[in-house]
């Protein structure tokens, strides 16, 4: 009866809500007007305008009359922007003076106005032909501060829907140990969230932080109709924590046109955190008091508002989930080790009836000391089969109810999370503007999908062990976590290294598989006539395992006797080449010189080593920042044309390639697409294809998105 009241309310739910949201963004020019107080009461004045169809905006920066100017403006620029620079001397200070430019009107240029003073305030503002005029406030007083802090506390948490759903259900199943303390927790973990966010230390979606709390409501009240038992893992304070900084960070943050200095800065937040807390008692005592009014009227009724309570938490959170369906680019940017590891803990916990509070514990730490090391330490890739291998093993183990001891399983968690965190921490930085904020979101995703899969499996009541729901759900998200690794462990694509004439071998895993064929348990007639049961091939089990962790790494890499190794085919140059490409151009991400040219001179004739290293190193680096750093992520071979076969071993085609790379400044990254046209040269020396000559026609720059790269 459950399953049929289930899916109405789905049904419900999805014809009620299924209505689409909008999205839109503007178009931002790089101009601004940054004003910083090098000394009392001297001023530098930067003042920088874009270059729009080689013509620059005649807009003057207006400042008070008090200042004066000290020093001789300095003028620069180039093709996209022009830019000033001056020194000032104001007898007076600047607040409560108007700062502005003259001449916006008629354009459609927005002006970011910067003021730093010398004490640490900071106001920041745009300026546009409609408000082209910013008035420097006065510094603020005591409840100045406290009022405001207050105010948008509440109306931050108040305002926030997905809440009232969470505390809802979580006051109807009479969750005794959601008391005071937790409130208090979730409101630090709030307002951590959001003094985090202020800074881009934690990069959230403001979809996230409704979700999150509307998934939660709808599996509890999944829970609630099936055995009307709570999970303790939800009501356990590290849970409360993460998914209240989640929510936090997704809420609005303190802007910097407020001009509050550092001390200022934490009495808001402290004030803020005020206003959150006072807000989640009204709503606590809001809920209370009005499920006393539910039950005193409507006393054997209240299985219906927990219908109503599922069926509107689903609606909701389809409702919020159609954006994506218009703008699937708004979608977080997950890191799939983040997603998958979790869910296999997650599973395994309910398996093995571990205690999902203490696993979360072990894992959620290891993974945030895991993140930093990512983060911060490049270590070689291998990092990730250790995190296969131990994975695979644990999912063995408990797949045939092997008893595990809690100094193994703890062991293996935490092996886990490191790895897990690490892997996070690296694909992070390596992909990410801003790495650390997204880091740490990725972490507390990890958290609250462990969460997620807990509460969701416990609650549907279908998962234990040795049942064949359990294998087929280990073995899908094991897979998943298969095909990913083996996509990030390949240094080479298989094809080219086939289409070039060799094969790989996988010796080791030739060897591990040996050995799991000899120690796979046989059952012998004498074990027939006794009625001993045969032994589990747990050992062979784990070898194999072994064997799929150890398939991309330790090849030996033969030579195909019956490959054709000529290149009269497109097929084939258009492979060889793309490996060709891919190592040259991959050179240029190392920062050693001499290993740099090593490997260029294994896809570079000797000759020609020089000229391909100056000339790809300009091209890379044209119209990049000083200091910024350029690193290749991808090249891609598009077509290969007019082959000739120049002599036995040399072949000359016309050949269309695009070299994606990373270009990293500061804490942003983007992403460059160089697109070449040109002729191209090969020969085989040492049954070895290299580059003997290239000429470029063209050459096409582009930025592209992050995950368009």
């Amino acid at each position: 009866m459950m399953n049929k009241h289930l899916v109405f309310s789905c049904l419900f739910s999805i014809i009620l809500f299924l209505i689409p949201k909008t999205a839109s963004a503007d178009i931002v020019y790089p101009a601004r007007l940054e004003i910083t107080e090098i000394s009392p009461g001297v001023y530098e004045v930067y003042y920088v305008l874009p270059v729009v169809q080689g013509k620059v905006l005649k807009a003057e920066a207006i400042l008070p009359e008090l200042c004066q100017l000290i020093t001789d403006r300095k003028i620069g620029g180039d093709a996209f922007i022009k830019w000033e620079r001056w020194t000032i001397r104001c007898t007076e200070s600047l607040h409560g003076k108007k700062i502005g430019i003259e001449g916006l009107q008629g354009s459609q240029i927005s002006i970011i106005l910067k003021i730093s003073m010398i004490n640490g305030r900071v106001y920041e503002t745009s300026l546009s032909p409609v408000n082209a005029f910013y008035l420097v406030p006065e510094p603020p007083s005591f409840f100045n501060i406290a009022g405001p802090a207050i105010r948008d506390g509440l109306n931050i948490l108040l305002s926030t829907g997905g809440l009232y759903f969470l505390l809802l259900i979580l006051f109807m199943m009479k969750a005794r140990s959601f008391n005071w303390l937790n409130l208090f927790l979730l409101s630090t973990a709030i307002a951590v969230g959001n003094f985090l966010a202020t800074d881009q230390l934690l990069i959230i979606p403001g979809y996230m932080g409704l979700l999150i709390p509307l998934i939660l409501a709808a599996l509890c009240s999944i829970h609630y109709l099936h055995n009307r038992a709570l999970p303790s893992v939800i009501t356990h304070w590290f849970a409360i924590v993460s998914i209240g900084m989640i929510m936090g960070a997704s809420m609005p943050v303190l802007g910097s046109s407020l001009g509050l200095t550092e001390s200022e800065m934490m009495l808001t937040v402290l004030f803020r955190w005020v206003g959150i807390f006072a807000g989640l008692i009204l709503a606590y005592l809001l809920i209370r008091e009005g499920l006393h009014l539910f039950r005193y009227f409507l006393l054997d009724k209240e299985r219906w508002l927990v219908y109503a309570v599922g069926i509107g938490s689903v609606g909701w959170l389809i409702y919020e989930s159609s954006l994506f369906l218009i703008a699937p680019a708004l979608l977080p940017k997950m890191i799939l080790y983040s997603l998958i590891l979790p869910i296999l803990l997650g599973l395994m916990v309910n398996l093995s009836d571990r205690s999902a509070e203490r696993t979360l514990l072990l894992f959620s730490s290891s993974s945030i000391a895991g993140l930093v090391w990512g983060l911060f330490v490049n270590l070689p890739i291998i990092v990730i089969p250790a995190i296969m291998g131990i994975v695979f093993i644990l999912i063995t183990l408990v797949l045939y109810k092997t008893t595990i001891r809690p100094l193994i399983w703890t062991l293996m968690v935490l092996l886990i999370g490191i790895g897990g965190g690490w892997a996070t921490g690296y694909f992070t930085e390596l992909n990410q503007s801003y790495a650390i904020g997204h880091g740490i979101a990725y972490w507390l995703y990890s958290t609250a999908v462990f969460i997620l899969t807990v509460t969701l499996f416990t609650a549907s009541g279908n998962v234990k062990q040795g049942s064949g729901i359990s294998g087929i759900l280990l073995t899908a998200a094991a897979s998943g976590l298969f095909i990913l690794f083996i996509r990030d462990s390949y240094s080479e694509d298989l094809r080219e290294l086939i289409a070039m004439g060799k094969i790989p071998v996988p010796f080791v895993s030739i060897l591990l598989i040996i050995a799991a064929l000899y120690f796979w348990p046989r059952k012998r007639r004498i074990h027939e006539k006794m009625n001993m049961a045969q032994r589990t091939p747990l050992t062979s089990v784990i070898l194999i395992a072994m064997a799929l962790v150890c398939l991309p790494f330790l090849n030996l890499r033969m030579q195909n006797p019956i490959s054709d190794s000529g290149l009269t085919d497109s097929g084939s140059a258009r492979q060889i080449l793309q490996g060709i490409l891919s190592n040259t151009y991959e050179s240029f991400n190392i920062s050693d010189e001499d290993q740099l040219f090593e490997q260029l001179s294994a896809s570079v004739d000797e000759e020609l080593i020089d000229e391909v290293y100056l000339d790809s190193r300009r091209r890379l680096n044209a119209g990049v920042r000083l200091g910024a750093e350029v690193r290749i992520r991808n090249v891609e071979v598009l077509s290969i044309e007019n082959i000739h076969q120049r002599s036995i071993n040399s072949y000359e085609y016309d050949a269309e390639w695009v070299v994606i790379a990373r270009v990293k400044h500061l804490q942003h990254i983007h992403f460059r697409r160089n697109k070449y046209l040109g002729t191209i040269q090969m020969h085989q020396v040492e049954n070895q294809w290299k580059i003997s000559n290239i000429e470029l026609k063209s050459e096409d720059r582009s930025i592209v998105p992050a995950s368009a790269s």
